[in-house]
């Protein structure tokens, strides 16, 4: 990005003309340069006190960081300037999504949501009252069986 503004600035600085609705506006280059270049400094000095600003080290404590919608998004454990612990992270309707454990900012596990599975029509497959009404039945049908229809054949 530094790379492309700084080439624009070095052709924009090398013309010696500017083209205007097709004529020719001659114009020194100096003079375009004292009129841009405090402006150029001012934005480069923004930009840089942002970047840096965003790398200083969190202070100790418990750091919350938010959605735009204004739900919690992370919750965060730092202890001199690292994370250390325990870090949660939210979906926006407030549940948690996942949990992290930190030992100095090194991730040492990742603990996600089990997400639920929908077995649609065939949920009675996982319920005990069925397996147990199926063992009911087939021991009465066993015991109909045995007892009476080979006693009977027999």
């Amino acid at each position: 990005m530094k790379r492309i503004f700084v080439w624009g600035i070095r052709t924009f600085l090398k013309r010696k003309s500017i083209d205007f609705n097709g004529g020719k506006l001659q114009q020194p280059t100096e003079h375009y340069f004292r009129l841009l270049f405090p402006l150029l400094i001012i934005i480069f000095i923004s930009c840089s006190a942002n970047t840096a600003s965003a790398e200083e080290a969190m202070s100790d404590g418990t750091h919350k960081t938010y959605y735009d919608t204004g739900e919690k998004q992370y919750e965060s454990h730092y202890k001199d300037g690292e994370l250390q612990g325990l870090t949660t992270e939210y979906e926006k309707n407030g549940t948690v999504k996942a949990k992290y454990q930190f030992e100095h900012d090194v991730l040492i596990s990742k603990q996600e949501k089990e997400p639920k599975r929908d077995m649609g029509r065939m949920t009675f497959l996982v319920r005990p009252w069925f397996w147990l009404g199926l063992l009911a039945l087939g021991g009465g049908f066993w015991f109909f069986f045995t007892k009476v229809i080979l006693k009977k054949y027999s």
